[in-house]
């Protein structure tokens, strides 16, 4: 870390919830203070909890090596794909 570097205090993801908009906060958070590149990598740790920690922790070890393939190993993991599906189309159904 870099000298007088003040790590940000982040909101924790546990698994549900919308992991983009995580992403968003976690990245806007983390630019204020001055952290990019590789302390993403290194800090994003700090921003989970529960199930979405422990898909951290089961990460093969330095498989992760640059912010991109974090963002999308996360996204891949906790996007849902839900279809929302309004009644008329339900009705409409057979």
């Amino acid at each position: 870390m870099p000298i007088g570097y003040q790590p940000p205090k982040l909101k924790q993801f546990d698994g549900k919830g919308n992991p983009e908009q995580h992403i968003t906060h976690f990245i806007e958070i983390c630019n204020n203070v001055g952290t990019d590149g590789d302390l993403l990598v290194k800090q994003f740790v700090r921003s989970l909890k529960g199930n979405a920690f422990d898909w951290y922790v089961d990460l093969e070890s330095e498989s992760i090596d640059n912010w991109d393939k974090m963002e999308r190993e996360f996204l891949n993991r906790f996007y849902s794909t839900r279809c929302t599906v309004s009644m008329i189309e339900l009705t409409n159904a057979k």
